[in-house]
């Protein structure tokens, strides 16, 4: 793990490889059935005791209102789609991970969902979706490239330097518990 460590600290591993490789080392050769299991109470974990309560209330005023909602995360498929399926998210796109046959590979089997990747998934909506509203949660620094592109923005739990350095209008800042 190590070596991983480094790798990333020296540039020679992004966050995607270095992501993969944690998962390759620590769940490669899993069997689906087994992940499957863990997934199910990691998902469901997630929504009774990880998720911030504030958070949880925004959504269901979202679902509410009949708004289309929309999951995406730099988490891995291994347990990010059974969470978008319990919120009741209309779709959800996350970091895709390789499998051989019914065993976990765990490296990527595709882009790391941070940053420019979800940027390109909210342009893609977009496209298909002309003059929809969208609206985007974030908390993350890498979060704000496509955030900045959104109709409105709520950033959660941001540091004040990063507060005061964005002050866009359909930017919203937010603390929650």
């Amino acid at each position: 793990m190590l070596w991983l460590t480094l790798g990333y600290f020296t540039g020679r591993l992004d966050r995607g490889a270095l992501k993969g490789a944690v998962l390759h080392l620590l769940f490669g050769g899993f069997s689906r059935e087994r992940l499957a299991e863990r997934a199910s109470r990691h998902a469901q974990w997630v929504l009774a005791r990880g998720m911030h309560t504030d958070g949880l209330r925004a959504w269901r005023a979202h679902q509410a209102a009949g708004d289309e909602l929309i999951l995406l995360s730099a988490s891995p498929d291994l347990y990010v789609p059974l969470i978008g399926s319990l919120l009741g998210a209309a779709h959800t796109y996350c970091t895709p991970v390789k499998w051989n046959g019914d065993r976990l590979d765990g490296r990527l089997a595709g882009p790391n969902h941070r940053g420019e990747v979800k940027t390109r998934v909210l342009e893609g909506l977009r496209v298909r979706r002309p003059g929809i509203a969208v609206i985007a949660y974030g908390n993350s620094v890498s979060d704000l490239d496509h955030m900045l592109r959104c109709d409105e923005a709520v950033y959660v739990n941001g540091d004040r330097a990063l507060q005061e350095a964005h002050t866009q209008p359909f930017l919203r800042w937010v603390r929650w518990r």
